[in-house]
């Protein structure tokens, strides 16, 4: 009996854009320049340069 759960395959992209300071993240490019701030971009399965071990992650400090 298996434990994992079956889900169907992911493959996309996931970007976040913010106007916060970026302090971490785990991008291959790091953030880039964008018209409303900085810019975040995750290429998710579908490739071998998508299939990521890690999810997504970024520690972003906003402004109160």
């Amino acid at each position: 009996m298996s434990s994992k759960p079956n889900l169907p395959e992911t493959s996309g992209t996931f970007t976040l854009t913010t106007d916060g300071a970026i302090l971490a993240n785990n991008t291959d490019e790091g953030p880039q320049p964008a018209t409303t701030g900085k810019q975040l971009r995750w290429t998710i399965g579908g490739s071998p340069m998508g299939n990521t071990p890690a999810a997504p992650m970024a520690l972003i400090q906003l402004q109160r």
